[in-house]
């Protein structure tokens, strides 16, 4: 009401007010735009030099051997983020030569807000830099470090693949896709809601299918050859069961938001479990 007010006033005096502003909006809608994209520059990087240390590691504790399903996994996560093909092969030749992925894989594990249990795995040279940086970053956003073992018996080792619903000719057939899961050894296979695909969600064109870490390999084989090739697959720590989730509400829910985020903003940070479910 008050910025439509100076305008009138500009434009009755001497018809300044108008174009003033208009060139003010035109250099902050400049300046907006520059910031964004460097804001997203700059998120990009962050992500393409984690993807890019973790499969310089994954590569070098295997010696580049594509068949080790700690380095397939580290691939299909740079493939799903865009990474240029050759930054990818390039992480994985120094790895191989022993030139690059001189990192440690460490798992920190804690409460957030709201006793949410995390698991935290980190790639890192320096775990003395590493550990007190996770420390703050719990404490800061309402949670704690705890000792090992403290919350990962809630938890367990799983292999999870997903596999997009929609294909060149078409919806995949989410009966077959079930079946084809179950005969691949799957012991869980989750659908997203009708809600999420209508709103578009990031993950809502795709089917999480978990099964046992041991299997993880033949699962995502069998889907291949079944014609449902996914297009993530990793190793995940999962909640045992329904009773080992717990609902973060008002503000720990916010905090828990937060902490999310300035964890996955860690440079160290690989990747982030935890047993929070959002309520309906």
């Amino acid at each position: 009401m008050a910025a439509a007010g100076l305008r009138g006033l500009g434009c009755a005096l001497c018809g300044v007010g108008v174009h003033a502003r208009r060139g003010f909006a035109g250099h902050s809608k400049w300046h907006n735009i520059r910031h964004r994209k460097g804001a997203q520059d700059a998120l990009r990087a962050r992500v393409f030099a984690k993807l890019g240390a973790e499969l310089a590691a994954a590569s070098r504790a295997c010696g580049g051997e594509m068949s080790n399903m700690r380095l397939q996994a580290a691939v299909a996560r740079a493939r799903q983020s865009n990474m240029p093909k050759d930054t990818l092969e390039g992480a994985i030749k120094r790895g191989a030569s022993g030139s690059g992925g001189d990192g440690e894989l460490v798992r920190y594990e804690g409460y957030g807000p709201g006793s949410v249990a995390v698991i935290v795995e980190a790639l890192t040279d320096n775990r003395h830099r590493t550990g007190p940086a996770i420390r703050h970053l719990l404490s800061k956003h309402g949670g704690s470090l705890q000792s090992e073992g403290s919350v990962s018996w809630m938890f367990e080792r799983c292999g999870r693949v997903e596999v997009p619903l929609r294909a060149e000719n078409g919806e995949v057939d989410r009966e077959d896709l079930f079946n084809a899961a179950l005969e691949a050894g799957a012991s869980d296979i989750t659908f997203p809601e009708e809600e999420q695909e209508a709103e578009g969600e990031e993950d809502s064109h795709a089917a999480s299918v978990v099964c046992e870490a041991t299997s993880l390999a033949e699962v995502r084989d069998t889907l291949t050859a079944s014609g449902f090739p996914p297009t993530l697959c990793e190793l995940v720590w999962q909640p045992k069961s329904e009773d080992n989730f717990v609902s973060p509400m008002g503000e720990d829910s916010e905090k828990f938001s937060d902490l999310l985020a300035a964890l996955e903003d860690n440079e160290d940070v690989q990747q982030v479990h935890h047993n929070a479910s959002v309520p309906e």
